[in-house]
């Protein structure tokens, strides 16, 4: 009887517990009563297994969870607490859905429900491959220069997703050659390709190429050279006696050759074909061909025009004579001495050497002046084919008295004849060397001979001066 009085009393016991832990539990659910809310949260994709690679990344990547949770936790709970994530460690390479889970930052918050509760992942074997690499050139070096063959890795390696390492056959590196004139050396991007030789996109980033960039080196050599340079008139030959070379112009005045750099470097001036100017006696222009050494040649122009200045071989000579009187006025007289005028004359050896006396005229007109003393100028009429380079004195003073006046006449000298002082044998000019392309111009050769006339008086009748 006692026992069964025991029990009873432990029952009742155990029963007033519960019903305590009721009673607080109601009032704790009355005082903070459950709040219930929804979260969007991003899926982790955990514990892939070794040697299997996440592909393409989940079908699904975010989802949402329902969590329940006291008043006072609530208000502190915050999605940033919340994790969603998948277990992959059973995970194979394949696609497949696995449930998503949640993780609570306290025991009291309750995940409810999540939706969509599952999520489609796929993993692939991660493979790694060796391709080789492939150097493709575009466009041509200069002219004048050849591109050698391209030295680079042989290979790449690989590393990744199954599905896309086995789609890449080779990496291809494109150089472009368009104005390369020096050794290329450098580190290129590949870009995988199948093989028919297609890009292969690769976009899942845990592709890696080893090495991520693929050096290059392709030497390039200079198989011809260019240069500019003056052209050099050959003149040979003399020109005609008493006719001299005042220049020699070319048309263009500079080419361009090609050839090997060694012949190239060596030339300074390209050479003309001989011209002839023998017996010369007027300019003329004439097509000529480039000459240049071997191994060399003209890279567009091969003649060029050459015009050779030919003029007379000019001399100056001197004459002095007494100027004539013109044109004296009737009933004066001139009653002082005339001096002698120097000219000097320029004009072509075989001008000079023709004349003859009479053909040189100087004077003095003297109409409209008055007794006294003038200035006049000395008129010189120079002979065809001179031209004249000095008159000394230009001014001669002139004294006029009339005539019935007892001043004694002066004598006046008669002009003198032209002197036949010209060389005979005239000088000449023989064409020299031209060091450079542009053109030497001969300066004009000047001889004077030392002879020259001298002035004799012949006395005019006198006239006796009536005294009163």
């Amino acid at each position: 009887m006692n026992g069964l009085l025991g029990q009873i009393d432990v029952g009742r016991a155990v029963l007033a517990v519960f019903i305590s832990i009721a009673i607080f539990a109601a009032v704790r659910l009355e005082q903070n009563p459950p709040e219930t809310g929804s979260f969007d949260l991003p899926v982790d994709i955990d514990k892939i297994p070794a040697g299997l690679l996440l592909v393409g990344g989940q079908t699904t990547t975010s989802v949402q969870v329902r969590v329940s949770a006291p008043r006072e936790d609530w208000v502190s709970l915050r999605a940033g607490g919340l994790r969603a994530f998948v277990d992959m460690s059973k995970g194979t390479a394949t696609l497949d859905e696995y449930p998503v889970g949640v993780d609570t930052p306290d025991p009291r918050v309750r995940v409810v429900e999540v939706l969509p509760p599952r999520i489609a992942v796929r993993l692939e074997e991660n493979i790694d491959r060796s391709v080789p690499v492939r150097v493709t050139r575009t466009g041509n070096v200069p002219f004048g220069y050849e591109a050698g063959e391209p030295d680079a890795d042989s290979t790449v390696s690989i590393v990744g997703p199954a599905s896309v390492v086995r789609r890449i056959d080779a990496v291809t590196v494109e150089i472009k050659l368009d104005g390369l004139t020096v050794d290329l050396d450098g580190r290129y991007t590949a870009t995988p390709v199948d093989g028919q030789g297609q890009p292969v996109v690769v976009e899942n980033r845990n592709v890696r190429f080893t090495p991520a960039a693929v050096r290059v080196r392709i030497p390039v050599t200079q198989q011809l050279s260019y240069k500019t340079v003056g052209v050099q008139p050959n003149i040979g030959g003399t020109v005609q006696s008493g006719y001299v070379i005042e220049g020699v112009t070319t048309e263009p005045s500079a080419i361009t050759i090609v050839g090997a750099p060694s012949v190239v470097t060596t030339v300074n001036a390209a050479a003309t074909e001989r011209i002839d100017v023998s017996d010369a006696s007027a300019t003329f222009a004439r097509q000529v061909s480039i000459l240049v050494p071997a191994g060399a040649s003209v890279v567009q122009q091969e003649v060029v025009r050459v015009t050779v200045n030919i003029s007379p071989f000019v001399l100056s000579q001197s004459f002095t004579t007494v100027p004539l009187i013109e044109d004296l006025t009737p009933g004066l007289q001139v009653v002082s001495a005339v001096p002698s005028v120097q000219v000097v004359l320029q004009g072509p050896a075989s001008a000079l050497r023709g004349l003859r006396p009479g053909d040189l005229k100087v004077s003095m007109n003297l109409a409209g002046l008055s007794a006294g003393a003038n200035r006049v100028e000395a008129v010189v009429d120079a002979p065809p084919g001179t031209t004249i380079q000095s008159v000394n004195p230009r001014l001669i003073s002139v004294t006029l008295a009339d005539e019935s006046s007892n001043v004694p006449l002066l004598p006046t000298p008669s002009p003198s004849p032209i002197p036949s002082t010209i060389p005979s044998s005239i000088p000449t000019a023989t064409p020299t060397a031209l060091a450079t392309s542009i053109p030497t111009l001969t300066p004009t050769r000047v001889i004077e001979p030392t002879a020259t006339a001298t002035a004799t008086t012949t006395p005019l009748p006198t006239r006796t001066p009536l005294i009163p």
